[in-house]
């Protein structure tokens, strides 16, 4: 059994994920009663803070049948309690990108863009969750937003040796819908998880009266967050110098910081990638160690992309405890260094793709900057 793919293995289930990619990908418009779900951060808060945070999410981005994108207007507030709310984004344009998302996108990303819709169980990589705010391949710095293009060019040309498929047919106005859905989507599951983080600071089981989020913070936090889509819009990678010549010299040039610098250490010597760090993996870790959700699958997850010899070596560390650093993404996914020989880049192909990858990194993954 080991070392056989996955799709040998279990047919049933790479045809249930082929269906429910289908499914999206035709338009399937079975009626269904859309709501957004409540991440598990909020989920595990006592009740008087879920209310709080509920309330303050609807306020900003209203609901799964009413999106809106509202962000405070300090400069109009005067003399009032609170300041008044502005749409970033017209509320007509949000419904159609809804209306997009929910034919082309919910069947991989789910209704709240947490990347748990029906066919995510069956597919890897693991569909985006949107909801911390970040996004892997962007023309801006780490840790930034994406531009508006960036988040464009994925949905028109998709990410190659993935399941995200390109929707080139699409017509603009879809798209930039779309777009804004999306970015809606992001900004409202980032500021829950960030009031969910504040609230776990101030729960007190010994206090009679729960003390909850200051209310000035939150429109607060809601302008940062709009301040970092903002920056992103104007922080784009240019590249500093002219692109070099592709010739030998040039590529003699390129081996040897690639063997030089770091790139060697997780992409190793051939450029084949793999598992980071995969030989402190089998020094000092084991499944023991690694995320719940991640643990139900180690078998399943080890024996379609290790070797036979390597998940002989793992058998024998299952008592250890220690896992490394860049192992995991920050979705909690096993981190991969990309295959450079495969022709297979996530991120796209084009130079200025790749001078992006090496200058900025790939935000939420160990692929530094």
């Amino acid at each position: 059994m080991q070392g056989r793919p996955l799709v040998r293995e279990s047919p049933k289930l790479f045809l249930m994920a082929a269906a429910a990619l289908v499914a999206g990908l035709c338009g399937c418009r079975e009626e269904v009663s859309v709501t957004y779900s409540v991440s598990d951060d909020v989920r595990e808060l006592p009740p008087p803070y879920r209310k709080q945070i509920a309330s303050a999410l609807q306020e900003y981005f209203g609901t799964a049948a009413t999106p809106r994108l509202r962000v405070p207007d300090f400069d109009a507030q005067g003399d009032a309690e609170k300041p008044p709310l502005v749409n970033l984004v017209s509320p007509e344009k949000l419904a159609r990108g809804r209306d997009v998302f929910n034919r082309r996108c919910w069947g991989c990303h789910g209704h709240t863009g947490d990347g748990r819709g029906p066919a995510a169980e069956y597919l890897y990589p693991k569909p985006r969750d949107y909801r911390r705010g970040l996004f892997k391949f962007t023309s801006t710095p780490y840790g930034m937003k994406p531009r508006r293009t960036d988040l464009i060019r994925v949905i028109r040309f998709g990410a190659r040796g993935t399941s995200m498929p390109a929707f080139r047919w699409l017509a603009d106005e879809d798209v930039d819908a779309l777009v804004a859905y999306v970015m809606m989507l992001s900004f409202r599951g980032e500021l829950e998880y960030r009031l969910a983080r504040e609230a776990q600071d101030l729960v007190d089981p010994e206090a009679e009266e729960p003390e909850l989020i200051e209310p000035d913070y939150i429109p607060e936090l809601v302008a940062e967050i709009a301040d970092s889509w903002k920056e992103a819009e104007t922080s784009g990678i240019i590249p500093l110098t002219v692109e070099p010549p592709f010739d030998e010299e040039s590529i003699a040039k390129g081996q040897q910081i690639f063997q030089n610098k770091a790139c060697k250490g997780c992409h190793k010597v051939d450029a084949a990638g793999g598992l980071l760090a995969y030989e402190q993996l089998l020094q000092s870790a084991s499944p023991d160690v690694l995320p719940e959700k991640i643990r139900d699958r180690w078998e399943t997850l080890a024996r379609n992309l290790m070797s036979p010899a390597i998940m002989a070596q793992l058998q024998e560390k299952l008592g250890e405890d220690v896992l490394p650093d860049n192992v995991m993404d920050n979705w909690g996914n096993f981190a991969f260094a990309a295959n450079l020989t495969s022709g297979m880049l996530h991120g796209g192909r084009r130079p200025i793709d790749i001078y992006r990858r090496l200058y900025t990194g790939v935000t939420g993954t160990p692929m530094p900057s």
